[in-house]
C-alpha cells in the first residue's frame, strides 16, 4: 500500500522529530521506502518543499526523478476534481477554508491516495469544532464519498516496520 506524504511529514521530521544530524537513519530509511514505492509525494507537495532554503529543499530537489515528485495521471486529476467539488459543497458556508485547501498540495495527497487505494499521511489533525482557519487533510479524508484512510508519521513508521537501530551511516547529500 502506497503512503502518500504531505509536506508536513518531511518538514516536521526535518525540524522536529528526525533531524538529519541526530537521526540520519530516518532519512536512509525514507530513501529506501521511496525507492521501493511504499512512500510517494504528489508533484504539488514536492514543489512546495523545493521553495525552501535549507537542507530539506536540497534533499528534495535531488529526488526530482523519484516517486517524491509524482505527477497526477488522468484518473487522479478526475478524482481531484470530484473531491474539490465535494469540499466546496460540504463547506460552502466557509469559502475561505476550502479556497485555501484548493491552493496547496493537500488535496493532491488525498486524490493520489484515493486513486491508488493508498493512505494519506500528514502531521495535521482534524480541525477542532470551533476552528475556522482552515480545513485539514483528515477532515477531507473523512468526507462522505471521499473515504480515504489517513495516518500521521508515527503510524506510518509503525505500519512500514521502520527500524532505526542500524548504525549511523553518512548521508550522501
Amino acid at each position: 500500500m502506497i503512503h502518500w506524504v504531505d509536506t508536513s511529514v518531511l518538514v516536521q521530521s526535518h525540524h522536529k522529530y528526525h533531524p538529519r544530524a541526530r537521526v540520519p537513519q530516518f532519512w536512509s530509511w525514507l530513501e529506501r521506502e521511496v525507492r521501493n514505492g511504499q512512500i510517494m509525494m504528489p508533484h504539488a507537495d514536492w514543489t512546495e518543499l523545493c521553495k525552501g532554503n535549507d537542507w530539506l529543499k536540497d534533499w528534495c530537489k535531488n529526488r526530482e526523478q523519484s516517486p517524491l515528485n509524482s505527477m497526477p495521471d488522468e484518473r487522479t486529476q478526475n478524482i481531484f476534481r470530484d473531491i474539490a467539488d465535494r469540499v466546496k459543497d460540504h463547506w460552502k458556508r466557509v469559502p475561505h477554508q476550502w479556497t485555501k485547501m484548493l491552493q496547496g498540495g493537500d488535496l493532491w495527497v488525498i486524490a493520489h491516495a484515493k486513486a491508488t487505494n493508498g493512505i494519506a499521511v500528514s502531521e495535521e489533525s482534524r480541525s477542532g469544532r470551533n476552528e475556522t482557519d482552515s480545513l485539514k487533510i483528515p477532515d477531507v479524508c473523512n468526507l462522505p464519498g471521499v473515504n480515504v484512510k489517513w495516518m500521521d508519521t508515527f503510524q506510518m513508521l509503525d505500519a512500514l516496520g521502520a527500524d532505526f537501530s542500524e548504525p549511523r551511516k553518512p548521508e550522501r547529500d
